[in-house]
């Protein structure tokens, strides 16, 4: 007995939970029927920016796209070297020592004549570097040279002239030949443009290497360039810093909006960017019993409203909707079909004024009963004791 008592007294020091969520769902808007409370929601198509990425250009080339990162870049072919030191924003600069050279002209022609008595060749070639010259243009007097094998006869002032079809330098070439008979050669070669190169009393020489060479009456051209190895035919006259140029080509892009297939309130993600064109309005229903609901005074209280004919092929927006002020006569929408989204919010119940003065009363009177019984409970099981006793 004293263990139920107890539960009923315990069980009146708690609060009944009235405030249990009720679940609000949300529908897309179309027709709604004013009869009862509306609750609306201003839902947006959120995005974000992805990169569409295109060429790399330069800064002044027309690519189709619109934006580029100076960060992502890559370099452009190097210019020429320059003496002056360039100033360029866009441009990547690298400076190389380098030199003032002075060299002997290019050459068009190479001619050798024999000064000596007859002799037949066993080899004759020309290099341009490492690289032989096999396609020339050749003339011959009183001689008869195979170009392809370098082999042939020559007699005494004998003449074979090799024209090229570019200027080539003496630095850059070597002549290689010999003769049967090796003793007693005497032979002089042009270089073209008066450049005369002589050597008397030939000796076995199997190359001869220009860049070495003396020459008679030499002409010059005079260059910068990096630093490079010199001959005689090649000469620093004064050194110099020298400087490139690469251009920096940047990737260029488009940003293009992704779209969040759903319409929320809030950014969900990635998706932080707000299309303010592209919005739905969603409502719900609120229970009949709801005399109030703050949020943003978007509550509209049930009233009888004349009858107005929807809009065909178009959602309608009724005033109701946009402002509490209820000034337009509305009556007996028909509720549409609604397709319903899948979100819900939760709405605590609230209890009246009114509700919570007949709670307190009703506590006390349980309470006061509750002690009664209790006080009349132990009364009883002294008399019960002192009976038995009896």
């Amino acid at each position: 007995m004293k263990k139920i008592l107890w539960a009923f007294i315990l069980m009146s020091l708690f609060k009944i939970d009235v405030s249990a969520n009720e679940s609000l769902e949300y529908t897309e808007l179309s027709n709604v029927t004013p009869s009862a409370n509306v609750l609306t929601e201003k839902r947006y198509q959120y995005y974000r920016l992805e990169k569409d990425f295109g060429p790399y250009a330069s800064i002044n080339e027309e690519t189709g796209y619109e934006y580029f990162d100076k960060s992502d870049y890559i370099l452009g072919p190097k210019s020429s070297f320059t003496i002056t030191k360039p100033i360029a924003e866009d441009y990547v600069v690298t400076s190389e020592p380098g030199a003032y050279y002075e060299r002997v002209s290019g050459i068009s022609y190479l001619k050798f004549t024999l000064n000596s008595e007859d002799n037949e060749f066993t080899s004759f070639k020309l290099y341009d570097k490492d690289k032989q010259l096999k396609i020339f243009d050749m003339s011959q007097t009183k001689a008869l040279l195979d170009q392809m094998s370098g082999t042939g006869y020559i007699k005494e002032g004998g003449v074979v002239k090799i024209s090229f079809h570019e200027l080539h330098y003496l630095d850059d070439l070597t002549l290689e030949f010999s003769f049967q008979k090796e003793n007693d050669v005497d032979f002089t070669i042009e270089t073209g443009n008066g450049q005369v190169y002589t050597k008397d009393n030939y000796q076995n020489v199997q190359k001869l290497f220009f860049k070495d060479s003396t020459l008679v009456n030499p002409k010059y051209e005079y260059f910068y360039d990096v630093l490079k190895e010199t001959s005689n035919a090649l000469k620093i006259v004064k050194p110099v810093t020298l400087y490139y140029t690469e251009e920096k080509l940047y990737h260029y892009y488009n940003l293009i909006k992704v779209y969040n297939d759903e319409y929320t309130v809030n950014p969900v993600l990635d998706f932080i960017y707000k299309d303010e064109d592209k919005f739905k309005i969603f409502y719900t229903y609120l229970p009949f019993n709801k005399k109030q609901l703050s949020n943003d005074d978007r509550v509209v209280e049930e009233k009888k409203e004349e009858k107005v004919e929807p809009l065909k092929n178009e959602v309608s927006y009724p005033t109701y909707l946009k402002s509490n002020n209820l000034n337009n006569k509305i009556n007996d929408y028909v509720k549409p079909d609604l397709k319903t989204n899948n979100l819900t919010i939760s709405k605590p119940k609230t209890l009246e004024k009114e509700d919570n003065f007949v709670y307190v009363i009703y506590f006390l009177i349980f309470f006061l009963l509750s002690i009664l019984i209790l006080v009349l409970s132990k009364s009883y099981e002294k008399k019960w004791k002192y009976a038995r006793v009896k």
